[in-house]
């Protein structure tokens, strides 16, 4: 989970401090990371976390209409 966060924050998923606020599931969904979303989910990241505001990964990927992010999601069981 580390080496993904560190990934996230290259590639602008997160910003320093970010991930307290919102998990990186839930901001690469809000960013329609498709790749971002597969790689975290495969390093271990829980599919039903939640931001502080309760909104999940797959919540944030229907609430932009990320279509592609949606799949991914429920093919990991969200």
């Amino acid at each position: 989970k580390k080496v993904a966060a560190e990934l996230c924050k290259m590639y602008g998923v997160l910003s320093e401090g970010e991930e307290e606020e919102s998990p990186a599931l839930v901001s690469a969904a809000s960013r329609g990371q498709e790749d971002m979303l597969e790689l975290l989910l495969i390093a271990g990241h829980d599919v039903h976390c939640a931001n502080r505001d309760g909104m999940t990964a797959l919540h944030a990927a229907a609430t932009m209409g990320y279509d592609k992010c949606i799949q991914v999601l429920l093919l990991h069981g969200a």
